[in-house]
């Protein structure tokens, strides 16, 4: 990115404010340094807590156990397919399914950890075939209702995650097929959701738009795809991280 002086300075402050370079997967560099100047506008003293923040963060909720502690956690809250990574859109962005009807659990935190983990695979997935850094979500509206809506707590520590934690990490979020009462839902969490955010938010009501931004054949028939594969949760957690399911099963066909 080219960057005026007064952003390259601010980059280099940053940069010489930390004497570790990973934790718990978050790599300390140039790419990193620079998501959290661009979530506060290069101001130093705000970016730096921002990132602080994350440190703390990643710290206590237990990202080192992401492969160990976590995983019957992982394997029960994925057993449904309420959200996994499948696929990258036209221009490399990982895909995120999000289908709430599938919601399986009330655990708050298992749920916390589910999101985190499709993230951070997300990332890893990019990392290795198509060096991006920002995923695009998809969820399915279908089915929803007041039974597999989440409570506001764990939304409004859903949203807090995403940008606190994972900021200029979000391409798109398609709302597909959004009822009546999720627009509710929507109109209550809007004052948590920042601007940039919320400008990134798209609701369809139709397939139409997946031709411009998606490859058709990547994408699941179930929400107007030509992929015919049904989501298999043992099979994606067998997978390895940083391989998206849609790749896997191309993989094992072959």
């Amino acid at each position: 990115a080219d960057l005026n002086e007064n952003q390259k300075n601010a980059l280099d402050i940053l940069k010489g404010s930390y004497s570790f370079d990973n934790v718990h997967g978050l790599p300390l560099n140039e790419s990193t340094y620079l998501r959290y100047l661009k979530a506060r506008n290069f101001n130093i003293n705000k970016s730096k807590q921002l990132l602080d923040n994350t440190i703390i963060w990643r710290n206590s909720f237990g990202l080192a156990d992401i492969h160990t502690s976590w995983v019957p956690i992982i394997a029960n809250e994925n057993s449904t397919g309420k959200m996994f990574v499948r696929g990258f859109d036209k221009h490399g962005h990982a895909i995120i399914y999000m289908r709430p009807k599938h919601e399986n659990t009330s655990n708050h935190d298992g749920n916390l950890k589910h999101l985190v983990y499709n993230m951070e695979k997300a990332i890893a997935c990019m990392n290795y075939k198509t060096k991006q850094e920002k995923v695009t979500l998809l969820i399915d509206y279908d089915g929803f209702s007041l039974l597999n809506s989440p409570p506001m707590k764990t939304s409004k520590e859903t949203l807090s995650i995403l940008q606190d934690h994972y900021p200029e990490r979000l391409h798109k979020a398609y709302l597909i097929n959004s009822p009546w009462i999720f627009n509710a839902i929507f109109s209550a969490l809007s004052p948590f959701i920042d601007p940039v955010t919320k400008a990134k938010i798209v609701f369809v009501s139709n397939k139409s738009f997946l031709e411009n931004d998606f490859d058709l054949n990547v994408i699941e028939k179930e929400i107007g795809g030509l992929h015919e594969v049904p989501f298999n949760s043992i099979e994606y957690l067998k997978a390895p991280f940083h391989i998206d399911y849609h790749s896997w099963i191309e993989q094992s066909k072959s």
